[in-house]
């Protein structure tokens, strides 16, 4: 049997059966990503429920790291990554900004640029 389009997360057992390291396997043709982090990762709380916020993060960024390893382009990883952002300030709206990118990753407006009015 050929799989071609379904995330397979490999563990190796650990300290007290905890997952010490995974390894993915994503195809090309997997369309629905995150199944591997899925069954690697623990998603509960400290007190055994689960925590879904902390599921939905790590989807996220798995998402984003397999497009980085797909390169992407960087407009689509942008777009991605403030897909999640929201901004509730009337005059923000419709603003467009140049933003810089440290070698760590952290995003920093350097300006903010004029929109013609018509």
């Amino acid at each position: 049997m050929v799989i071609d389009d379904t995330e397979i997360a490999i563990g190796v057992d650990g300290k007290d059966g905890v997952v010490s390291e995974a390894c993915v396997y994503v195809p090309s043709k997997t369309t629905a990503l995150g199944g591997g982090v899925l069954q690697s990762e623990s998603f509960s709380s400290e007190d055994d429920r689960h925590d879904e916020t902390a599921q939905d993060e790590a989807i996220r960024r798995y998402r984003r790291w397999i497009s980085q390893a797909r390169n992407a382009s960087p407009m689509a990883l942008l777009n991605d990554l403030l897909s999640t952002v929201s901004v509730d300030v009337v005059t923000a709206r419709g603003a467009r900004f140049i933003l810089e990118v440290s070698e760590m990753g952290d995003l920093k407006v350097v300006e903010q640029v004029d929109v013609a009015k018509d």
